[in-house]
């Protein structure tokens, strides 16, 4: 497997995993972004120790969430 195909299977596993979450966040049919932004930051810290850039992940939530992601803190935006 190349540097290349490696990296989008690393990109599609978090892509399946914050679909999972995206699921999982929504009550009664309405989506509770606050929970979707707390729960991210287990996603994105082993996202990032696969080597997920901060852009492709980015990427993947607003694929995921589209007209939602302005509603999204992600967890590489708080200040340290």
């Amino acid at each position: 497997m190349n540097a290349e195909s490696f990296q989008n299977t690393l990109i599609n596993h978090c892509r399946e995993e914050v679909q999972d979450l995206y699921y999982q966040c929504k009550h009664y049919g309405v989506f509770d972004s606050a929970d979707f932004s707390e729960r991210l930051d287990t996603i994105w810290s082993e996202a990032k120790i696969n080597g997920v850039n901060e852009l492709d992940f980015r990427r993947v939530v607003k694929s995921i969430l589209q007209d939602q992601s302005d509603t999204i803190d992600f967890p590489f935006a708080v200040a340290a």
